[in-house]
């Protein structure tokens, strides 16, 4: 995995991290963190599960730091700035691999992708992971004809218990999207404490959604392919069940690892929930 530096358009400077599949690349991809000032970063182990199985599947990953996260330079640009690091982020994998661009987001990142994905020809699919909706701080998403007009495959998947993302809500969305798939993963909510090997590729309905190949060949004369599918939702036990009250205090959280090992604290999910709620 490699390292890297890149430049959104308004000069910002972000971090990142490239990760080549085994052999030659299928295709690009791209991977949007959760909210930054809630210790959102591109190192969480949902984010990094994402990242293997892409790579397991032969894409080239870019995951990277929005702006005023960690190594990344400028401050949050309250999901306004972040679609410019969105674009530079898609930009910069295509110098990996040629090609449509598969972009996946969770939480405040499912949001930023899927507003930047609607003026973007680079992106050939979305996934898109607890998606918040209703009354948010973050920018309205777009009307309901701007949505229809996205002619490209979205998968949508939320926990069936996640206060973020309510599943009604999240459907009604995705009738509003004319190639929208919506997982519902049962036993679990916004954080997929333990479940993140869960959120796996699925095997079929997206990759019948994929976009078709395109013909142009890659920078490094490698030949591109489209995203398959991403996510597959897995049965288990009701929420009740699944978790207890020590698991819903000590679940993983947007907290980065590196960021925890240098300030010696680590934001609880607890605290992440409250600063939601206000921003709602």
């Amino acid at each position: 995995m490699d390292r890297i530096t890149f430049e959104a358009q308004d000069g910002v400077v972000l971090e990142g991290e490239v990760r080549l599949p085994e052999g030659t690349p299928r295709g690009p991809s791209v991977i949007c963190h959760p909210h930054p000032e809630m210790g959102g970063s591109k190192d969480h182990p949902l984010l990094w599960a994402i990242r293997n199985d892409l790579a397991s599947r032969g894409f080239a990953v870019l995951s990277f730091n929005f702006r005023g996260v960690m190594g990344s330079g400028g401050s949050h640009g309250k999901g306004v700035g972040e679609l410019k690091d969105v674009r530079a982020a898609i930009g910069r994998v295509q110098q990996e691999v040629d090609g449509a661009v598969f972009v996946c987001g969770w939480s405040f990142g499912a949001h930023t992708a899927l507003r930047e994905a609607l003026d973007d020809e680079r992106v050939g699919a979305l996934a898109l992971i607890g998606l918040p909706l209703g009354d948010t701080a973050l920018p309205d998403l777009p009307a309901r004809d701007r949505l229809r007009s996205f002619d490209r495959p979205v998968l949508m998947v939320a926990g069936e218990a996640d206060p973020f993302c309510p599943v009604p809500e999240l459907k009604g969305l995705g009738r509003k999207l004319p190639r929208a798939t919506v997982e519902i993963v049962p036993g679990t909510d916004h954080f997929f404490w333990k479940r993140e090997r869960e959120v796996a590729p699925n095997r079929a309905r997206f990759t019948r959604q994929a976009i078709s190949p395109p013909t142009r060949a890659t920078p490094r004369n490698r030949p591109s392919a489209t995203p398959t599918a991403i996510f597959k939702a897995s049965t288990s036990p009701p929420v009740a069940a699944r978790m207890s009250s020590s698991n819903r205090t000590t679940m993983t959280t947007f907290s980065s690892v590196r960021r925890g090992a240098e300030t010696g604290a680590r934001p609880t999910a607890k605290r992440w929930k409250r600063g939601m709620s206000e921003l709602r």
